[in-house]
């Protein structure tokens, strides 16, 4: 697995998670939930849990930007035909914003959609999956960075990029899309600050060595999830530590399986070493289905299709069963 947006956009596949992007009940629990065996547990949100599917003790006071954000939800993804108001290196603002402006140094949170202007085909999209970006602006590629310069809270933003900028060379051959190919990006700004957010999380030791003595599990689908088309979460091993909350940065060893065969195609534990990803860089199985998962834990998902890789190419297909061993949170 590798973390998203520093390519950002995890372009042509979305692919992160792993390599690589709400269920119907936004906790990301299944009224299908599978009991565990003796030592876990179906989990129903964790104590504490809102309402609102996010943990009480994730939830924060509303504040300035609160206005902004709302405002950009409420008009929606852009339709691909912007693309045609594109041309040229200079970016087109189709909304202008009113608020902050961005800080080169600082962090962007965006919603964004990347473009194929040759067919008007969206190749990637936050707004696909829910959730909003937040972009060390000057760690990005050089283009988009120069690309938000100027750019307010609460604007709406069209601008090319060169296919090998966004990829950071030649895009995977299976994408069809040739280095020299543009790419029109459009990008909503939610918000600004003049921080860098940290893309790194603390392992806890005693954590990593409990998992570590349990050892790399055997994944397969519980009985009853193979074809299931909502988002499955069972804790095996429930954890006492720091709770995981939208959008965070999490350490984690980890397994994944097809559900149909248990044909394993990825795993940490194979590579030795557990990861570190941001929840907003990863398919929406996992950053839905590890809130309210806490440090010391051991959970599996099994994620429907369309909460996966959704048929995209050179991806595992169909639905996934991944078990997580979470051993960090920053």
């Amino acid at each position: 697995m590798k973390s998203t947006i520093l390519r950002l956009l995890a372009l042509l596949l979305a692919a992160v998670l792993v390599a690589g992007a709400c269920s119907s009940d936004e906790g990301g629990n299944s009224d299908d939930t599978e009991q565990a065996d003796s030592e876990g547990e179906a989990n129903d949100g964790g104590d504490g849990e809102s309402a609102a599917g996010v943990p009480a003790e994730c939830e924060v006071d509303e504040g300035e930007g609160d206005s902004a954000a709302a405002e950009v939800e409420d008009r929606g993804a852009p339709d691909p035909s912007v693309a045609e108001e594109v041309s040229g290196d200079d970016p087109v603002d189709l909304i202008e914003g009113e608020g902050d402006e961005v800080n080169p140094g600082g962090t962007a949170e965006i919603h964004y959609v990347i473009i194929n202007p040759a067919d008007g085909s969206e190749l990637e999209s936050s707004w696909a999956r829910g959730q909003t970006v937040p972009v060390p602006v000057n760690q990005t590629f050089e283009r988009f960075g120069q690309a938000l310069e100027g750019m307010k809270v609460g604007g709406r933003r069209a601008f090319t990029v060169s296919a090998s900028d966004a990829a950071g060379g030649a895009p995977p051959e299976e994408t069809g899309i040739g280095a020299d190919d543009d790419l029109v990006f459009v990008v909503d700004l939610v918000s600004v600050s003049d921080e860098v957010e940290s893309s790194t999380a603390e392992t806890d030791p005693d954590a990593l060595a409990a998992a570590e003595e349990r050892g790399a599990p055997d994944v397969a689908a519980p009985e009853g999830t193979v074809e299931t088309e909502e988002l499955v979460v069972i804790d095996d091993v429930v954890g006492d530590g720091q709770i995981v909350c939208p959008g965070d940065t999490v350490v984690a060893h980890y397994t994944g399986v097809t559900a149909v065969d248990s044909e394993q195609f990825d795993s940490s534990w194979d590579r030795g070493a557990p990861i570190d990803f941001s929840l907003d860089g990863v398919i929406q199985g996992w950053s839905d289905g590890l809130v309210g998962m806490k440090v010391g834990g051991r959970r599996t998902l099994v994620i429907p299709t369309q909460q996966a890789y959704d048929n995209e190419p050179g991806q595992p297909e169909g639905v996934l069963v991944f078990t997580v061993d979470l051993v960090g949170v920053g």
